[in-house]
């Protein structure tokens, strides 16, 4: 097994290749130095999509729970 990080940041891109006959595509996380490819079938693409989403949105509510918090980290909403 393998482990990869990749950080993104401002300068990161996301260049995709396609391969409709195959209906995949590969995602570039490319940085200056190096990139890391995901392999995606249609299904997983729109699987990570979802994902993505769920994770944005989690994130989200995180912050907000955390601005309404009082100073011991109870929810005052």
């Amino acid at each position: 097994m393998v482990v990869v990080y990749a950080h993104v940041d401002p300068e990161t891109d996301f260049p995709a290749h396609y391969y409709p006959g195959e209906d995949r595509v590969t995602v570039d996380v490319a940085k200056p130095g190096g990139s890391v490819t995901l392999f995606l079938d249609h299904t997983e693409l729109a699987r990570f999509r979802d994902t993505l989403g769920e994770i944005e949105r989690e994130l989200a509510a995180r912050a907000t729970d955390m601005n309404t918090a009082d100073p011991i980290g109870e929810s005052t909403a």
